[in-house]
């Protein structure tokens, strides 16, 4: 006998339906969650789109809308609205963009992701939609890792031009890393977010995370690490929303950066 089971998400489930294993790109599920946000207010301001478990074709099972004040999440099986206050410190409103997650997935694997996967076969991606403040363009940030390997692009998503590409490989003697802590990848961010970082030496390294009392949360390095970039997955479980700080201390300095957890 099959049992059915429903699980009520608060505070707000919008729809439900079968499950499935369809994967989709970003702009199949867009105007099923703009509809969504201009019903429940005025005038939303779309500042990301974000995936679950990306696809080399650019697919998902699960993407991300947030909102000024509205977090909409789609999948096959549900619609899930959260309201809440949703920013991302530098982000602007995205305006518009052409570019779907399947067509920027593409450049990127023409432009370096293949070799890449083919380097690292334990590789692992993420692909998110943004828009920098100090940026008049909406960019799609396609991100492969590896260990401590990584490539990533920023693409235009009006026109699919490459904006940037970061690698960690040393392309020539004059190129020299630096002490490097990223903003954490996605943020705000539900359940788990990426930190990279760089570090041009062998040296002692210690990353803290602390509330916005300054306790400690989780110390998630604490060790000597090698010369180049790191990547490091951060899981909240457990943890309530709001505002966090991630710290990087090494013999030489300490550098430190806010997150937001929405849940």
């Amino acid at each position: 006998m099959k049992k059915i089971i429903i699980i009520f998400v608060v505070p707000l489930l919008c729809f439900l339906k079968l499950y499935s294993q369809d994967r989709v790109t970003a702009l199949h599920y867009y105007q099923k969650a703009d509809s969504i946000a201009n019903s429940i207010q005025v005038n939303p301001a779309l500042l990301e789109i974000n995936c679950d478990s990306i696809d080399l074709s650019g697919k998902a099972l699960t993407w991300s809308y947030l909102y000024d004040s509205l977090k909409i999440t789609i999948n096959t099986d549900s619609t899930i609205c959260e309201p809440g206050t949703y920013w991302w410190t530098g982000m602007s409103a995205i305006l518009s963009f052409v570019l779907d997650s399947d067509s920027a997935m593409n450049i990127a694997e023409k432009n370096g992701g293949i070799n890449f996967r083919s380097n690292y076969p334990d590789y692992a991606i993420s692909e998110g939609l943004g828009q920098d403040s100090a940026c008049p363009y909406a960019t799609w940030y396609i991100y492969y890792s590896a260990g401590g390997a990584y490539l990533s692009f920023n693409v235009d998503a009006n026109n699919g031009r490459i904006l940037s590409i970061s690698d960690s490989y040393v392309k020539n003697e004059s190129k020299r890393l630096s002490f490097i802590l990223h903003q954490n990848y996605p943020n705000p961010f539900n359940g788990s977010t990426k930190i990279n970082f760089s570090i041009p030496r062998d040296t002692f390294v210690k990353l803290t995370i602390y509330n916005i009392l300054g306790e400690i949360v989780i110390t998630l390095i604490n060790e000597k690490l090698k010369v180049g970039p790191h990547s490091v997955l951060f899981n909240s479980n457990g943890l309530s929303n709001g505002l966090y700080f991630y710290k990087l201390e090494t013999l030489e300095l300490i550098q430190t950066k806010k997150m937001l957890i929405q849940n």
